[in-house]
């Protein structure tokens, strides 16, 4: 039977040559059989405790579902977004192969049902959901994109493994991410790429 913990976990794994973080929640009332997995991806300038402040825990404990929380680098997703944000990164970043080993590590030692994984995230977290579902379809049972749309560049080269399920959480009158597609944060420096509309995404 797989492991059952009462708290967090802070872990780290190596992907390529950098050293990458995550929280793991796995509720008290867990059973050890491998359970239903939620990936819950931080917002840009975020980190992985703060999107525990979201509510996961408490909810993975009443439905009985394990969560994941990685730590980006730098603070920011490469969600699949061109722009200054995301260029001046390390070229070594793979947020990509990142989630796919941390997938495959988790259903290894049976904290995850390989059936059951499911991506969400705020914001740079959603653009990265995006992402993860054009790349890893055939890991994922469902994808759930908050406060985001499709980055341009990444819906050209958008091919998933297979059809997913997709819940997009967006509002008409937001700012940031706009609804109708455009720049990101168009009154903030430095320039944040541009998304899809809703519809085209």
């Amino acid at each position: 039977s797989g492991p059952v913990w009462a708290a967090v976990v802070h872990a780290s794994m190596k992907v390529g040559p950098l050293v990458r973080h995550y929280d793991l929640y796995v509720p008290r009332n867990a059973t050890g059989a491998p359970a239903p997995l939620v990936i819950m991806l931080h917002g840009g300038g975020g980190d992985a405790a703060s999107a525990r402040h979201v509510g996961f825990d408490k909810l993975g404990a009443r439905e009985g579902f394990v969560t994941v929380y990685p730590q980006s680098m730098a603070k920011n997703c490469v969600d699949g977004r061109r722009a200054v944000l995301f260029e001046r990164m390390d070229p070594a970043i793979d947020d990509v192969a990142f989630i796919a080993k941390l997938i495959d590590r988790l259903v290894a030692s049976r904290v995850a049902d390989p059936r059951r994984v499911y991506v969400t995230g705020v914001s740079n977290g959603g653009m990265m959901s995006f992402r993860l579902a054009c790349a890893l379809a055939d890991r994922l049972a469902a994808v759930a994109p908050v406060i985001a749309s499709m980055p341009a560049p990444l819906a050209r080269n958008c091919a998933p493994a297979r059809p997913l399920a997709l819940l997009v959480i967006a509002a008409t009158a937001d700012r940031l991410v706009p609804y109708g597609g455009g720049r990101v944060a168009p009154m903030l420096p430095p320039d944040r790429g541009r998304v899809l509309s809703i519809a085209g995404t």
